[in-house]
């Protein structure tokens, strides 16, 4: 039998490896076609207020470090736990200044890291290994 959160924990690290390539991906878009995100993403790179290059490196970090707190959550440590509390709350900050410009999207990657952040703050500090 599983533990209680396990299906939870599994979609936090779900999220958090699909969130971590997609900005990644995003990321290399604006540092090597940056025309290609602006046309895609359109004025979200205004609110930033950096350049389009400077946000890419950015986004390609953020990336990196969903990637490592999804390998962290999957592994069942507390590091990945915290980590991806962190990271969920900063998503969920980051995302209310992209309201203007993409509001669908905003409030969706808000709700999706409010998810996540209620799964790792209620049942991350009671599992083991996901899968095991």
């Amino acid at each position: 039998m599983e533990k209680k959160g396990t299906g939870v924990l599994m979609f936090a690290w779900v999220v958090f490896l699909i969130l971590g390539c997609f900005n990644i991906i995003q990321g290399l878009i604006a540092v090597f076609r940056s025309s290609d995100w602006i046309r895609v993403f359109g004025n979200l790179h205004r609110i930033t207020l950096v350049e389009v290059k400077t946000a890419g490196w950015i986004i390609i970090i953020w990336g990196l470090i969903e990637l490592a707190a999804a390998g962290s959550i999957a592994k069942g440590a507390q590091f990945g736990r915290w980590l991806g509390i962190i990271i969920a709350g900063l998503g969920i900050i980051g995302w209310f200044f992209y309201l203007p410009a993409a509001p669908l999207w905003s409030i969706m990657l808000i709700a999706l890291y409010a998810w996540v952040l209620h799964g790792l703050v209620v049942y991350g500090g009671t599992h083991e290994r996901i899968g095991e």
